[in-house]
């Protein structure tokens, strides 16, 4: 008999004649019941049960547990991880079969919250990763725009046969807008995986993968196409191979009514040289100046490093020199430069703030908008108050700022009201008026 089935008998059989308290940490198993049978290698509980498992606790009417196949099924199930009573929801199902260190689905699923019952249109279904089985989102989300009107976005996400795992995203709002998300992800076999997208909203959107890996690295080829409202269609290819760091990677892009333009780049591992972080990336392609098109050839190094500053202070900067040559124009040079800090004001609060810019020197295609000229300063701030419970508030605000024309490119905020089982999340976008609202349970 296996070690995790011993230790359900022995949690039981203590249970029955010690009258142990029922406090089980994540890993173990303890059972409470009325009446207990056993026999033909099946423990059965029924009138009533109490079931501490990895740390969780379901109640429910009769259940059966497959001893020597580590099977459980459970009928009229209760569960929640709130510790208030009345709890501020349960999650009702007619039926979980638990396949140990596999997955835990709730069949016949709804959600109580107060006293409102809400029927879930599928099946839970609870992986196992890492020590834990993960629930996945699957409450409504709440979005409001001045542009947009008032939306909801619902995400599905299901698991078949072990190996096919789909997630579905609806997004839809009062002004017309819509979008239909599809994302596959299949394991053809050991180390070799097979990936999709499909969006579809005002155009389409589509992504096929093909990726194997072992320790050392990965190769995958990739393929999109997407066509947007106005009858614009683009295809591109990527194949890419990683081994023990370096990197080279060949993308074919065609748009409309042109030519596939071949991309061709390698980049080394990132090495360390006296305390400096140093990268370098060189490529080959084809660059199109209206329906001219032109060789390029580029090289890029990036060197950066950090710095602490007792536990609280940290910080660091980053500098990207690069070449670049281009048939029938000139060469140019150009330096990406950041610095950036980050510190812990006190125990609650953390400040970061970076300032970086890009000074250009030669002539370029007015259309090679990756050169482009930037002086930004950026930061955000953020805060998180918990109690035992974990009870409080988490506030993050990130901003920046364009100080070549003296704009705000980005202002966000999200705040988050935490309670002992679920959170009430807000997500706020100042420059483009969207507000998104969320219920994010704890299980």
């Amino acid at each position: 008999m296996r070690h995790r089935s011993c230790l359900l008998i022995l949690s039981v059989l203590m249970l029955l004649f010690f009258s142990v308290p029922a406090v089980a940490e994540d890993g173990e198993i303890i059972l409470e019941a009325k009446y207990l049978e056993w026999g033909n290698g099946y423990l059965e509980a029924s009138q009533e049960f109490d079931l501490w498992y990895y740390g969780k606790h379901l109640t429910g009417d009769t259940l059966s547990i497959d001893i020597l196949n580590e099977l459980y099924s459970l009928n009229q199930v209760s569960f929640t991880a709130c510790k208030k009573s009345p709890p501020h929801y349960q999650i009702l199902a007619k039926r979980v079969t638990i396949y140990e260190k596999e997955k835990i689905i709730f069949s016949g699923a709804r959600i109580k919250i107060g006293s409102i019952i809400v029927p879930m249109p599928f099946d839970l279904t609870l992986e196992y990763h890492d020590g834990h089985y993960d629930f996945p989102e699957w409450l409504p989300e709440l979005f409001i725009s001045l542009e947009d009107g008032i939306g909801v976005r619902y995400t599905m996400a299901r698991t078949f046969f072990n190996k096919l795992d789909t997630t579905t995203t609806v997004f839809a709002t009062t002004s017309g807008k819509y979008q239909l998300a599809l994302n596959l992800d299949y394991l053809l076999a050991k180390n070799l995986n097979l990936s999709s997208e499909l969006i579809f909203d005002q155009g389409w959107d589509s992504e096929i993968e093909l990726r194997w890996e072992n320790k050392g690295g990965s190769l995958g080829g990739k393929v999109g196409w997407e066509k947007q409202e106005d009858e614009t269609e683009k295809t591109n290819l990527v194949i890419d191979y990683l081994n023990n760091g370096w990197s080279t990677k060949l993308t074919f892009e065609k748009e409309l009514f042109s030519k596939f333009i071949p991309d061709v780049q390698l980049s080394t591992p990132m090495y360390n040289l006296e305390g400096i972080n140093l990268m370098v990336t060189s490529g080959v392609a084809l660059e199109k100046d209206r329906q001219i098109y032109h060789n390029k050839v580029y090289t890029t190094l990036v060197l950066k490093d950090q710095y602490n500053f007792g536990e609280r202070v940290d910080l660091g900067w980053k500098l990207e020199p690069g070449y670049v040559w281009v048939e029938d124009y000139s060469d140019a040079y150009n330096l990406k430069s950041a610095i950036w800090m980050q510190a812990n004001i006190m125990p609650s609060l953390d400040l970061n703030v970076e300032y970086g810019r890009r000074d250009i020197w030669g002539s370029l295609p007015t259309n090679l908008t990756e050169w482009s000229l930037e002086e930004y300063v950026n930061g955000g701030i953020s805060y998180s108050s918990r109690n035992t419970l974990d009870e409080g508030w988490d506030l993050d605000v990130l901003a920046k700022y364009n100080l070549r024309n003296r704009k705000f490119s980005e202002i966000e905020a999200s705040i988050t009201r935490a309670f002992d089982c679920y959170n009430l999340e807000f997500n706020i976008d100042i420059l483009h008026p969207t507000m998104q609202m969320g219920i994010n349970l704890k299980y």
